[in-house]
């Protein structure tokens, strides 16, 4: 399907079954409505307030000239720190929809056939004007110093074409940022990294997933558990959202450190929740 109105006639395609199944239509991507820029914790200098003005102004700006640089972003950082949802926040931020691509879904077992689908979907995102975002791009971007294949090197030569000539907004997200080529690393103009909460956002994050405050002794329990993301907040509130009896503040930090304790790979004393 082509065309000006591609996205409309797949709209009213789709609509029909989504009614079979009894399930609300949506053409917007769905943000978390506990997501807080505030709370995370974003290494160096650049904010992401200041990522969005540079993309509005890449936006607004002449696109066509040769010294205006492309506006490919990187966000890197371990799993649940805020990547994806920083993408949909965007996206909702600047009214621009989201093509979503993950790594492992563009690799193909035939020749040729990555190239293609990396080549697809820039052309996808730019007919309809949309946020290009390849979810665990480091599936696609592996150095070629490594490479044991001719092929594994000449998808990344597809993916530098590609990322030189879009006229977009492309951003790769990844948790394996040192895996990744050289020469596309120097392709992004901004580079984020993303890491664990500090106390601030840890604290922050609690009163938004949990609505209650915390006493001196409860604060510093929470702060003492490292390598918390804004994730496993949101697995924490998941895994007691069935659960009729309310949870207390305990049962939610036991729940938080068990979380931090399977990153360490680290066996917790209790299996399951406090009851």
């Amino acid at each position: 399907m082509s065309g000006d109105d591609m996205m409309e006639r797949i709209d009213r395609i789709l609509q029909p079954h989504c009614h079979l199944m009894g399930r609300e239509c949506r053409n917007d991507v769905e943000m978390s409505s506990d997501y807080s820029l505030e709370g995370l914790n974003i290494r160096g200098e650049t904010s992401l307030e200041d990522i969005i003005e540079a993309v509005r102004f890449f936006l607004d700006g002449n696109a066509s000239s040769p010294d205006m640089p492309r506006m490919n972003i990187l966000l890197s950082g371990p799993p649940g720190t805020g990547k994806t949802e920083f993408v949909k926040y965007l996206g909702k931020r600047l009214e621009l929809p989201v093509v979503t691509k993950m790594g492992s879904s563009i690799l193909s077992k035939w020749v040729g056939g990555t190239e293609e689908n990396i080549h697809g979907a820039f052309k996808e995102a730019e007919s309809t004007q949309s946020i290009l975002f390849f979810d665990e791009i480091d599936g696609l971007m592996q150095s070629r110093e490594n490479a044991g294949h001719s092929w594994e090197i000449s998808q990344v030569y597809e993916l530098l074409h590609s990322m030189e000539n879009f006229k977009g907004v492309m951003i790769g997200a990844t948790n394996f940022v040192k895996s990744l080529d050289a020469a596309i690393m120097r392709r992004f103009t901004f580079k984020l990294e993303f890491d664990y909460l500090d106390d601030k956002g840890k604290a922050l994050f609690f009163k938004r997933f949990f609505h209650t405050e915390l006493s001196h002794e409860e604060e510093k329990r929470l702060f003492s558990i490292a390598s918390l993301a804004p994730g496993d907040f949101r697995t924490v509130r998941q895994a007691f959202f069935y659960r009729r009896r309310k949870q207390d503040t305990s049962a939610i930090l036991a729940a938080l450190e068990q979380e931090s304790a399977a990153k360490n790979n680290k066996i917790a004393h209790r299996i399951g929740f406090e009851r």
